[in-house]
């Protein structure tokens, strides 16, 4: 059971999830990995991730994830979350990374910003820019299993 990056759903046994309400998440996830490596998509399978020249690397992430190795607060749920809330955490990302500080990212668009910064240090080749975390992905009765949650790192 994955439990290094603190994410809400947890998966163990194959098909089952806790807490259940997420299992409808984690089957479209799955899913969409799938699809993608039956596409010829590559997973990373060591931590020392590389940038494939030709052809499509599939990574997870987690954005609560991301925010906390940026050692920053997390963004609140989209629920939660006020503008200000989304205005103060791309401020301080437009800070440190030099994006336009006039963008005006909505709560998921900032979500998706915050996980990606990972994938910008791997084409980089910056292997101080992100930290691959869990157990390196291998089959099981015909399914891929485990694999690593890949987050951005505070820069130094």
């Amino acid at each position: 059971m994955r439990t290094d990056s603190n994410t809400p759903a947890k998966t163990a046994t194959l098909g089952q999830v806790k807490p259940v309400n997420y299992t409808k998440f984690v089957e479209f996830s799955i899913g969409v990995f799938a699809h993608l490596i039956a596409e010829g998509a590559l997973l990373a399978i060591n931590q020392s991730i590389e940038p494939i020249a030709d052809g499509l690397l599939v990574l997870e992430s987690f954005p609560r994830s991301a925010w906390r190795k940026l050692k920053m607060i997390p963004l609140p749920a989209k629920a939660n979350a006020t503008s200000s809330d989304c205005e103060e955490r791309f401020g301080e990302l437009a800070g440190r990374y030099g994006l336009k500080p006039e963008l005006r990212p909505s709560h998921d668009d900032l979500q998706a910003l915050v996980a990606g910064l990972a994938g910008i240090a791997i084409v980089g080749r910056k292997h101080d820019g992100y930290v691959a975390e869990g157990a390196s992905p291998f089959q099981h009765d015909g399914h891929w299993v485990e694999g690593f949650i890949v987050n951005p790192t505070a820069i130094q």
